[in-house]
């Protein structure tokens, strides 16, 4: 016998042979590069780095989706593209990288396509959508409108809340959000305490506007600056930063190690300071309606509330300059002739705001049932305007709160399918975060209460935002409606084990 084996061959693996042709392949490919393009060194490490990141991605499908989510939040492939010179089709090919753990979890795990309890309504939603866009007076827009809505919107909920299927996952993803946090708030708060205000840090902390804090005959105007992070636009940068935190509070509670607390922490502050650093105004005011809301649910508990407010009280110590900011909101008829165009004029934007908001309600009363169509509310806006008396309206503006938008846009039919997805969204989780209280289970308590709280932090903020940067919102819908699935499967099967066993 052993001389039959000492004549046999080991067996080769098939495994090991298919890594070493690939290896092959990527060696021959890299000495083609060397002599055709070797001047351009940063291209062709580039590509190095691309190549091994995918076959690493390629070997582990899950990392795939914690990289997607990291990406798509974070807002980098559009900081690539607009800052970096990456092609603009970078933003939609990440997003495209999720059909490879769909369907490798559809193919070599064989699971089945989840539709999730919101599903009914986001189908509903998107057959509006399309009446709206066939019916509208500006088709062609409004129809590229629900083209880009199908693929930021329908499409990434579908595979998110697919690939979103066990605990391990959804915690894998929720603490992907922390360190979203962690970058997108750190780095603004790194340029307001060093001043560096001349760089925008490759991206990740540009500054949209400038407002008015303290005027002296000595000095004049001064001036702070708001920030904008990596997503470009104050307001928004204030909404999205303010959904972490409860994710980050949520995540420190449910931690056990010292290591998982600590940078929850740190992520929940980065989040709060982002928020702050934006100098929203109608992001404090939702802020505090959300908040209220949460203890109402018993979302939030009156320990967790007393930490929020001293959290609070220590931001507008660091941050004075809030203080006044939100001061402006009293006084609606001074003004300030003579200011730099980078300065807005706080309280004539809020007389802008209210115009382009009742511009929307009498757009919603003259198109009451399918609105005028998804995305061309702004083709209205300076018309309706007129009608209101605030100020002048220049250009095409939206309606800057989103169920004004969604009833000008969508009609009653469009209310009546957004809205209830959201409402038996959060009841769900709520129902959930309940019976989680009654046996103990604590991840399933912070969990869904953390993503309760997103949701309504979304809806209480979004009162002064349009529905705008989709992908945001709809990847907070799929990671929500996916841990709806993941703990009600639990609970249920939890109940059928204690019935057998009585």
């Amino acid at each position: 016998m052993s001389g039959i084996a000492a004549n046999n061959p080991a067996p080769i693996k098939k495994g090991h042979s298919v890594h070493t042709v690939i290896a092959q392949i990527l060696a021959a490919g890299l000495m083609i590069a060397e002599f055709t393009i070797l001047e351009q060194l940063p291209l062709l490490l580039t590509g190095c780095v691309l190549t091994a990141c995918g076959y690493f991605l390629w070997r582990q499908p899950q990392l795939t989706t914690l990289l997607v989510v990291f990406l798509v939040y974070t807002n980098l492939p559009v900081v690539a593209v607009k800052f970096h010179g990456f092609p603009a089709s970078l933003p939609a090919l990440v997003i495209g990288l999720l059909m490879w753990p769909l369907i490798h979890q559809i193919v070599a795990l064989k699971n089945d396509i989840f539709l999730g309890s919101a599903f009914p309504w986001v189908l509903l939603f998107t057959i509006v959508q399309l009446l709206g866009a066939l019916n509208s007076e500006y088709a062609v827009s409004s129809f590229e409108f629900f083209v880009s809505f199908l693929f930021e919107g329908l499409l990434l909920y579908l595979i998110v809340s697919n690939l979103i299927r066990t605990r391990e996952r959804l915690r894998q993803v929720v603490w992907t959000l922390a360190f979203c946090a962690i970058l997108m708030g750190g780095i603004p708060l790194l340029q307001q305490f060093t001043g560096a205000f001349e760089t925008n840090f490759g991206g990740l902390s540009q500054l949209d506007s400038q407002f008015k804090t303290v005027t002296s005959s000595g000095e004049g105007v001064t001036k702070q600056n708001r920030m904008a992070g990596s997503i470009g636009e104050q307001n928004r940068y204030s909404q999205f930063m303010i959904l972490l935190v409860p994710i980050g509070v949520s995540l420190y509670s449910m931690s056990r190690t010292r290591r998982s607390r600590i940078i929850a922490i740190i992520g929940a502050c980065c989040a709060l300071a982002g928020f702050a650093l934006a100098f929203s105004r109608g992001g404090a005011i939702g802020f505090v309606l959300a908040i209220l809301m949460g203890l109402c649910c018993r979302l939030i508990t009156l320990r967790q509330f007393k930490w929020m407010a001293v959290a609070s009280l220590l931001i507008l110590m660091c941050f004075p300059q809030y203080l006044s900011r939100l001061a402006s909101i009293a006084s609606l008829n001074t003004s300030t002739p003579g200011a730099k165009a980078m300065l807005r004029n706080t309280e004539g934007s809020i007389r802008g705001r209210l115009t382009e908001m009742g511009a929307a309600g009498l757009v919603f009363r003259d198109h009451l049932i399918l609105g005028v169509g998804p995305g061309v509310f702004r083709e209205y806006s300076r018309e309706y305007g007129q009608h209101i008396g605030l100020r002048a309206l220049k250009g095409r503006r939206q309606a800057h709160c989103m169920p004004l938008e969604i009833a000008a846009e969508n009609g009653l039919l469009g209310l009546l399918t957004f809205f209830p997805m959201l409402f038996f969204l959060l009841r769900r989780l709520v129902m959930i975060n309940r019976r989680s209280t009654a046996v103990n289970d604590t991840e399933a308590i912070y969990l869904t209460s953390g993503l309760a709280m997103a949701l309504l932090l979304y809806l209480s903020t979004s009162l002064f935002l349009h529905l705008s940067y989709i992908r945001y919102f709809w990847l907070l819908v799929a990671i929500a409606d996916a841990a709806v699935g993941i703990f009600e499967k639990d609970q249920y099967a939890g109940n059928a084990e204690v019935a057998s066993v009585s």
